[in-house]
């Protein structure tokens, strides 16, 4: 019964300390909760930061492919998903990155998001080490109760070479005076005879007065006429279906505003299934703005599946690529456009 009383009082005192290394609050897609460990260090992850084309702040996970990864705006969970994924945060920020990696730890590190530049994270796997022990020698000693163990001799312990002391049947060698070397003699210079002098150059007569060219009138100025080119033709206005009306700019405006006030990537898709139940039509200029509201392809993906039947503009659908970075998230929406 002591012992039983002794664990329960220890676990009530552990159970805090804990539980301030735990955030308790887990994101939609069952991720759970992840143990906080020490930052890791600069050898396990590489980090690069490029200009970012399109003038806005990306954050791109590469590495490990298949890990779940979680990013935290202080206690807020912001956004998790899964390796390879892209997430487009405020600039100017620190935001914490948890990686669960396949060995079952967790790999956590603060980064910070940079205006117009697109940071690039690639976190390396543990790599697990390897106690090499070859043994050079073998001996036993007391461990001083009477038992006797072997210990053995690393393969990097160093070897000490003898030192041979002198030899007593050979008597140290006697010293030789330094040699005497006569002074050096410094010969004198051969002299060497003056060099003849030569007479002045001669004079050779200028050369004659050539007479001055005649002075030319101008040329005279002919007008140069520009030929005439048609106008160019007036841009086309942009053509909707018959009966098609996108939605009204400050409907969109309140539209986007009701989207980026939910926390979470569920809440915001379902405010985009509401607004379209009642039939409404986005041109592809507005669509491009509510995939930018979201932070993981995984999400913009699913915004271009839900609006596809409910574009005014089709002909112009093809602009939806520039709002996607990786070429297999490229590749589903140009399927998901072309599904009949």
């Amino acid at each position: 019964m002591l012992r039983h009383a002794l664990a329960l009082a220890i676990l009530g005192v552990a159970a805090p300390a804990l539980a301030q290394n735990i955030n308790m609050q887990a994101g939609p897609n069952g991720f759970g909760v992840w143990v906080a460990g020490p930052e890791a260090d600069e050898s396990s992850y590489t980090l690069t930061y490029e200009r970012n084309p399109s003038g806005g702040c990306a954050l791109l996970i590469t590495d490990p492919e298949g890990a779940p990864v979680q990013v935290w705006d202080g206690k807020k969970l912001l956004a998790e998903d899964q390796i390879p994924t892209s997430l487009w945060p405020k600039p100017e920020k620190k935001y914490l990155v948890k990686i669960k990696m396949p060995d079952g730890s967790v790999w956590q590190k603060k980064l910070l998001a940079k205006k117009r530049q697109t940071a690039t994270l690639s976190v390396n796997l543990p790599v697990q080490d390897e106690d090499v022990d070859t043994a050079e020698e073998t001996g036993e000693a007391d461990d001083g109760e009477g038992h006797r163990h072997h210990r053995r001799r690393h393969h990097h312990d160093e070897t000490v070479q003898p030192v041979n002391p002198p030899d007593p049947n050979y008597p140290p060698q006697p010293g030789y005076p330094p040699a005497a070397y006569p002074p050096p003699v410094n010969p004198q210079q051969p002299v060497y005879p003056q060099q003849p002098q030569y007479g002045q150059q001669p004079q050779y007569p200028q050369p004659p007065a050539y007479p001055q060219q005649p002075q030319y009138g101008q040329q005279p100025q002919y007008a140069q006429q520009q030929p005439a080119y048609p106008p160019p033709p007036a841009q086309p206005a942009v053509a909707y279906a018959p009966g098609v009306y996108p939605m009204p700019e400050p409907d969109f405006i309140a539209l986007r505003n009701a989207i980026s006030r939910e926390s979470f990537s569920e809440g915001r898709l379902n405010v985009l299934s509401t607004a379209m139940s009642s039939g409404t039509w986005f041109t592809v200029f507005q669509v491009g703005q509510l995939i930018d509201l979201f932070n993981f392809g995984t999400e913009k993906i699913k915004v271009v599946e839900m609006t596809n039947s409910h574009l005014a503009d089709r002909q112009n659908a093809f602009r939806l690529y520039e709002h996607f970075t990786f070429s297999a998230e490229k590749e589903k929406v140009r399927k998901i456009l072309e599904a009949p």
